[in-house]
């Protein structure tokens, strides 16, 4: 009992000891809100579809970008993967293979899977496996700058990874200070990384240098569920075309292709 009063007294004599003046900073700071980045929110309205393009319905969209003019497509799901340029198959994979994201870069052909621990690397060109590399977590989304491959696994990181997937930086995905799971297929567009989440039509613009979500748009209205063809399954698939400056969007299984202009968007950015 005695040490316990001591102890009491000692801690009101450390507490009279610390300046008001320094309680009062400590006090104020605590009060200080904690400032994010400011995120826009978006719909269908502030965007323009240009078109409807034909998709290949046997296609469970994983990844989906443009390699110059031409469409390139990674499908998944075991006993149906495959890589498709422009809607024609280009090859298949082995059926015990689920195949997620994938890229160009550097005149190779980069290819995650969902949970076969793998990685690939093809030749760009003719499409000859170059090497099988070990990979240890799932695959989701996989887009590049231009420099690095950048991948999601369905949680709220983002692996930066050099040509041979090792990993160089993870990025957290954050809006409004909380995180981002199911960050799903990816498109890098100028420094933003944008992202489909997983089982919504929403997607994110995510800054690429931070891990902030600076936008998110409902595209809940592009393909209305009740008119998609009977096998459609969720949105998934972004592609950006450099040339032409528009986004091709579509979804696993999907009989359409939208492509739209997104430039409202674009021009906020960073604003």
């Amino acid at each position: 009992m005695g040490a316990f009063f001591r102890q009491r007294s000692f801690c009101r004599g450390l507490s009279r000891r610390i300046p008001r003046q320094l309680l009062l900073v400590a006090a104020l700071f605590m009060m200080i809100p904690v400032l994010y980045a400011e995120v826009r929110y978006y719909s269908l309205a502030d965007v323009e579809v240009l078109a409807v393009h034909e998709h290949n319905t046997s296609s469970f969209t994983e990844g989906y970008f443009f390699d110059g003019d031409v469409l390139c497509e990674s499908g998944g799901y075991w006993f149906e993967s495959a890589f498709y340029e422009n809607n024609v198959c280009m090859f298949t994979m082995d059926r015990s293979v689920f195949a997620e994201g994938s890229v160009m870069l550097d005149g190779k052909l980069f290819m995650l899977t969902y949970q076969n621990k793998i990685a690939y690397i093809y030749d760009a060109e003719t499409f000859k496996l170059k090497t099988i590399v070990q990979y240890p977590r799932e695959g989701w989304g996989l887009t590049s700058d231009g420099k690095k491959l950048i991948a999601s696994d369905g949680s709220s990181r983002l692996y930066f990874m050099d040509t041979n997937y090792r990993v160089k930086k993870t990025l957290s995905v954050t809006e409004k200070g909380k995180p981002v799971s199911k960050i799903n297929e990816l498109e890098y567009i100028d420094g933003y990384i944008w992202a489909n989440v997983f089982l919504t039509d929403d997607v994110v613009v995510i800054d690429a240098a931070t891990g902030e979500v600076c936008a998110r748009i409902d595209f809940s209205e592009l393909y209305l569920k009740k008119e998609r063809n009977k096998k459609a399954d969720v949105m998934n698939g972004l592609a950006w075309n450099a040339d032409t400056k528009k986004l091709w969007m579509t979804g696993k299984y999907w009989d359409k292709a939208f492509e739209v202009d997104v430039s409202v968007i674009m021009d906020n950015l960073g604003k």
